[in-house]
């Protein structure tokens, strides 16, 4: 199944959230799961290239994975996070695309 993610830009603080409205936010962002291959697939696509950072965070904040740190140039990108090592539970996918950033849960069963 593929689970839609909804992107909120944070100010400086990381604490407020509204909906980002900027040429960096993807439009168009899926996570498919597939806890039979333990691999999450994140499916996406940008308007302009820039630099996209991504990690893989627990609920306690710590990074627990690194998917990106590249520069990507504008339309589609694929990215796979393989979850053979990671406990069942929730997780908090994040990504800094230029200079915003935006957040995505995620639930890993086993």
């Amino acid at each position: 199944a593929s689970v839609v993610g909804t992107f909120y830009d944070y100010d400086e603080t990381g604490i407020e959230a509204k909906k980002a409205n900027t040429t960096a936010v993807p439009h168009e962002f899926s996570i498919v799961n597939n806890p039979e291959k333990h691999q999450v697939v994140i499916h996406y696509s940008v308007y302009k290239g820039s630099l996209v950072e991504a990690g893989v965070y627990n609920l306690n904040g710590m990074k627990i994975a690194t998917l990106s740190n590249n520069r990507i140039f504008s339309g589609s990108n694929i990215l796979n996070w393989d979850t053979r090592n990671v406990s069942a539970g929730m997780y908090l996918i994040r990504f800094t695309i230029g200079k915003s950033s935006f957040m995505k849960r995620i639930t890993i069963q086993k």
